[in-house]
């Protein structure tokens, strides 16, 4: 179901931005103005088709992916040429799907990802210059560098958690997992601590979560910062404006 402010549905839609979610089971599209930086409209549902935001044009429109399959390869020893091997050797091969290489400069990293072809044209049929990023990248993206020191970044999704671990400014774990509610996120997330040897009592959390999610988490780390986000006033469950928050 859209919701949407006075203030959308008078504006001029080329004077919002358009953030398009896409999780396991559902897609969340929001519409961000592009000079207050409210979220202004917001919709989930089952498919592309059903955005309640397609007969409008925006200045810009990004989609974000969030799934496991990916991987991570430093530009060093990086050969685009291989790209498909690097991906294969940590992933199941998916079929009718384009592979994706997203760069970052500022840790010399290669994001190689699956992109849905389907999902892809279904997009660009209704906003042709749309920029396609794996969440990954887009936190690796927007990751700032004073962060970097033992610091800890947790999104918790409906189905999802994402985990970035930054030591001594370098990253040391990037992960994502398929999950099912607040116990089973909790699980990998201390064990993937757990394995990292990490002291969890040095970490800074930077969490995109549920308060339920943040007070299981409150038992184990001392310094937890939840995510700022894009303000929202629409009727919208807490559950929802994480994923607005998680760009």
């Amino acid at each position: 179901m859209l919701l949407s402010t006075e203030n959308f549905k008078n504006k001029n839609k080329s004077e919002f931005a358009l953030k398009i979610i896409v999780l396991d089971t559902e897609i969340v599209a929001f519409a961000i103005n592009s000079i207050s930086k409210e979220i202004e409209a917001f919709d989930k549902v089952g498919s592309i088709a059903d955005i309640g935001f397609n007969q409008f044009t925006f200045s810009d429109v990004q989609v974000i992916v969030v799934d496991d399959q990916f991987t991570l390869i430093p530009e060093s020893i990086f050969n685009e040429e291989k790209a498909a091997s690097y991906l294969n050797f940590s992933t199941e091969t998916l079929e009718d799907c384009s592979i994706v290489i997203s760069k970052n400069q500022q840790f010399s990293l290669n994001t190689i990802w699956y992109l849905k072809n389907t999902l892809k044209n279904n997009i660009i049929q209704y906003w042709p210059g749309s920029t396609f990023n794996h969440l990954i990248a887009s936190k690796l993206e927007n990751t700032n560098e004073n962060e970097e020191n033992n610091t800890l970044f947790v999104d918790s999704l409906k189905g999802s958690l994402t985990i970035l671990l930054f030591t001594n400014q370098e990253l040391q774990i990037a992960n994502q997992f398929d999950t099912n509610g607040d116990e089973d996120a909790l699980y990998y997330l201390l064990l993937t601590l757990e394995q990292s040897k990490v002291k969890v009592e040095t970490l800074q959390v930077i969490l995109s979560s549920t308060a339920s999610f943040k007070t299981k988490l409150d038992k184990y780390f001392n310094k937890i910062t939840i995510t700022s986000s894009n303000k929202c006033d629409l009727n919208i469950t807490e559950e929802d404006k994480v994923i607005c928050s998680i760009i």
